[in-house]
Formats: C-alpha cells, structure tokens, sequence
C-alpha cells in the first residue's frame, strides 16, 4: 500500500550519461581537463564530408516530402534515410576522438548497470551550448552513433535523449532510431533567458507531436498506438534560465499541462546540482494526482494518462522518493561532484545503496 507520507508511486533512478560532444568539437583550454580530445586535421576533412551530406539530405527530405517542418528537424534523415545515414555513421564511428566518446559512455553505462541502474538519459554537454536548429548536424551524428553503440550493447536499457539547448525536435530522430521512450525539452512552454539564448517556444509542443506521428509511421509504427512514444518530458522553470516575474509562480506552469497535452513534468533547482524545492514537488505532485482523476472524468477510465513527476536537478533522495516518478541523477555521480567530469563508480554505489534503503523504509511504513 502506498504510504500516507508518500505521493509518489514506485520513484526510479535514471542516470545520466554525459556526452562531451559539443566539448570536443568546440575544443576549448577546458576540454583536456575532463578527457576530452578533438579531431585532427585529416577527421576534420570526414566532418566537414558529413555534413555537406547531412545538409544535402536535409533538403532532399523537404523536396521530397514537401514538409516545411523538417527546417526544426534537419536529421529527419536519421528515421528516413537509413542507408545514406549508414554510410555516414561508419564514417564518423571511424574517428579516433568519437570512438573515445563511444568507449567512455559504454564503460559509464557498464557502471550504471552493474549498479543496477536500468534507466539513463543521453545527453551531449559542452558549455557554452548551440541553440535551436543550430546545433551542429556533425554533433547530432556522434550523439547517434553513441546512442545506436549503448543500444547495441545494452539492448534492455531503458533510455532517454536530451539535445541541448532547446534541441527537443532534432533529439527525436536520435530517440526514434535508438529506441529510446522519452525526448526531455527545455522550450515547451513560456520563454525565458539563458546565457546562450532565448527558450522561445515558437510551437515547438506542436511541432514535436506532428513529426513524431509522421516519422514513427514511416518507421513502422502501423497502429495509432505506436506513434506516441517517446514521450515528451518537458522542464518546467528549467534551471539556468530567467524567467519574467509572472512565472515565478508554479501554477502558472503547471495549469496548461492538459490543454497542452505535455507528457511528462521535470522539476529542478535553479542550477546544475542544485536541490528542488519540496513546496514544488509537492504542489505539482497534488496538481498531477489531480489531473489525473480529471482526465478519468472527462475520458473515461479507459485512458491511461498517469503524467510522471520527474526531479532533474540535485539528489535529495529523502525528500524526491516523496513525490517523483523519476529521479534523474547526474552531478552526484560524478568525480567531484562536477557536472562535465567522468562517472566515479563509488559515488554511484553509494547512491544506489541510499536510494535503496529510503525505498524499502518507505515501502515498509
């Protein structure tokens, strides 16, 4: 039974795995500090052919299909154009520093499982971040080819893709392809300020759930049933951003969710690492609930619309296996508890075997 203390249902951890692509490509007097190399002269050659490609094939699809849309999704190629893409992959698998991103991933999720982690969420970090529809095409490749490798050797995790900045439509081809049964977005509602640039949700919800229908079809997915994963998991007051005082409120966020059809709620502190306010979990934790009955009252108990709460900052334990569905985990796994440094496997164990015993002593009230 669920305890009275708890309002969430059976909290999971998903780890993330750090992918320093953007690191790399944009090498900086950082960049050798986390193990991170760059591409020679001869790889930059390899590059600089795949992209005219992805770019060539990018138009090739808007010609071909007369879908204006694929502009905010250049690599629809990835779900459409598999041979090409093929081709492209063996190409860029082929660089020495990409085939170093690939080895530290798999051996990080290697850690993961051992753990018994199941779930992790891929992401590409490197600050400072590309924006939008600029994110370099080369970059969304390498994060392809290192999503195609775990699934390859990890056939049953569970996994999740993140694109940043604000790259939730060119993250779907890269979930698509790999399986993966979320996209999580930073610009699916209200606009705010980051260093990089404006979170203008210019449609994106919109956009997001058209081309997933279009590009899971032509990947096979016959039946309606099949076309909504992955779901769309979006942040709401996303940490390293300004907002205009009139957002500072939750509610202002959390009030849209059912009209806006938003599939999944991530909650974080103000900056990477940084904790999540316990007021807010649980003001949106008794909103979903909510929400939830309503949408049993307005469709009938046929609907399986259960939204998940999900905390992406920070690892207050105690307090998230309270409210949240999913914990994602990043810095307090890390060597130094440093967002762009590599996996530290005693810091993972001691998290799991905490997170652990918080479950069993709740599960036992």
């Amino acid at each position: 039974m669920q305890s009275q203390n708890n309002l969430s249902n059976n909290p999971q951890l998903i780890a993330m795995v750090h992918i320093p692509c953007a690191s790399a490509l944009a090498y900086s007097r950082y960049s050798a500090l986390f193990g991170v190399d760059t591409y020679t002269s001869d790889e930059l050659k390899i590059l600089d052919e795949c992209r005219i490609q992805l770019s060539d094939l990018s138009k090739t699809m808007i010609k071909e299909s007369g879908n204006e849309l694929f502009i905010y999704c250049r690599n629809a190629s990835f779900v459409l154009k598999e041979n090409e893409i093929t081709i492209l992959e063996n190409k860029i698998r082929s660089l020495h520093f990409v085939q170093k991103l690939i080895d530290r991933a798999l051996h990080e999720v290697e850690i993961y499982q051992r753990h018994g982690i199941q779930i992790i969420e891929l992401e590409n970090i490197g600050a400072p971040y590309f924006i939008g529809n600029e994110i370099p095409l080369e970059e969304l490749l390498i994060l392809l080819v290192i999503g195609k490798s775990i699934r390859a050797k990890f056939p049953e995790i569970q996994m999740g893709i993140q694109v940043l900045s604000c790259g939730e439509l060119e993250a779907l081809p890269i979930a698509i392809a790999c399986n993966a049964f979320f996209v999580r977005s930073e610009a699916s509602l209200y606009k705010g300020l980051r260093p990089e640039g404006e979170t203008n949700n210019r449609g994106n919800l919109a956009k997001f759930y058209y081309l997933r229908n279009y590009l899971t079809t032509k990947f096979g997915a016959l039946q309606s049933e099949g076309r909504t994963l992955p779901a769309l998991w979006c942040d709401l007051q996303k940490k390293h951003t300004l907002f205009s005082t009139e957002l500072n409120h939750l509610d202002v966020w959390l009030t849209p969710i059912l009209f806006q059809k938003i599939e999944g709620v991530i909650l974080t502190g103000s900056e990477t690492g940084q904790d999540v306010d316990e007021h807010a979990l649980k003001e949106a934790r008794l909103f979903l609930n909510e929400l939830y009955k309503k949408t049993i009252q307005l469709f009938g108990n046929t609907i399986d619309n259960k939204i998940p709460l999900i905390t992406g900052s920070g690892a207050n334990l105690e307090v998230y296996t309270k409210y949240a569905d999913y914990l994602i985990i990043g810095t307090a796994l890390k060597k130094n508890k440093y967002w762009e440094n590599e996996v530290d496997e005693a810091a993972v164990k001691s998290l799991v075997e905490r997170f652990s015993k918080i479950k069993n002593h709740v599960n036992a009230e």
